[in-house]
């Protein structure tokens, strides 16, 4: 027996889910961000340039990320100055 069915979607509720699920990753990756750059934070103060390049690009890569050379460069030297750095997830909207 076969039977054919015809579906419908609702393109805007589809696109609000979608929109929810890509809101709600983009904030648990700042939060696992800012969770990572305290702790690098904590330890960057004094130490040398290129091992806090280091952890950054871990932190970054971590996270399906890459960043440039110069973004590094100053996140790793704020770092080491004391700076605290903190991400704060942009807003998707279907």
């Amino acid at each position: 027996m076969k039977f054919d069915i015809t579906m419908q979607f609702d393109k805007r509720a589809i696109e609000k889910e979608i929109s929810r699920g890509v809101n709600s990753a983009m904030r648990d990756i700042a939060r696992k961000l800012n969770r990572r750059f305290s702790e690098i934070g904590r330890t960057a103060e004094g130490r040398d340039l290129d091992s806090v390049k280091s952890e950054v690009t871990r932190a970054f890569r971590s996270e399906g990320a890459d960043i440039s050379e110069p973004e590094l460069t100053e996140y790793a030297q704020h770092l080491i100055e004391g700076a605290v750095i903190s991400f704060e997830p942009g807003t998707l909207r279907a």
